[in-house]
């Protein structure tokens, strides 16, 4: 009787995995490094909109991709924060959160994010992004190109993330321990 369960399971399996592959439902495909990014428009935490456009005005912006509850994500919420706050505010950091309003307060109210963060309740940047895990952090450039992509978070990442912070307009000479994040690339 066992056995005949584990059967239908594995054939419903099958037949779910055949039938999304022949109906297209899958994740959009990731923009590359070089391709443009899709643009958008987003609700601020703080109140208005907020555009791709108007992030790049001043050079290269650093896309961090937030899922709630992630327990992942929950880890690597303080380094960003560390990494951010280093920076003195110069950094074009913006995070970007898979809730509305509501959602974010109560993810504010733990975390205490240091850097603006977009409101994507649908997910609809998310996944024009191709941002299929958390953390996610994606660089567009000025240009509007993708630049870097950073899949999960570890301790080379961070330091990577923070050098191209300085980079882009960050604070100069900004240190910021990481030595306690993964050395592997972790994403939930």
């Amino acid at each position: 009787m066992a056995r005949k369960i584990q059967q239908v399971v594995a054939i419903g399996a099958v037949a779910g995995l055949a039938v999304a592959a022949l109906f297209g439902f899958q994740q959009p495909k990731a923009p590359a490094a070089g391709q443009k990014a899709p643009e958008f428009t987003l609700a601020s935490s703080k109140g208005g909109k907020v555009s791709l456009a108007s992030l790049r005005k001043n050079g290269s912006v650093f896309l961090y991709f937030i899922k709630p509850g992630c327990p992942v994500n929950h880890d690597a919420i303080p380094f960003y924060n560390r990494i951010y706050s280093a920076h003195k505010n110069k950094a074009n950091f913006v995070g970007v959160i898979s809730s509305d309003k509501a959602g974010y307060d109560k993810w504010q109210k733990e975390y205490k994010s240091p850097y603006p963060v977009l409101l994507d309740p649908d997910k609809k940047v998310i996944k024009q992004m191709g941002a299929q895990r958390s953390p996610w952090v994606i660089e567009v450039k000025k240009d509007g190109s993708i630049g870097k992509v950073w899949k999960g978070y570890s301790v080379a990442m961070l330091k990577e993330l923070n050098a191209d912070l300085v980079r882009g307009g960050g604070a100069k000479g900004a240190k910021v321990d990481v030595s306690k994040a993964p050395a592997n690339s972790t994403f939930g």
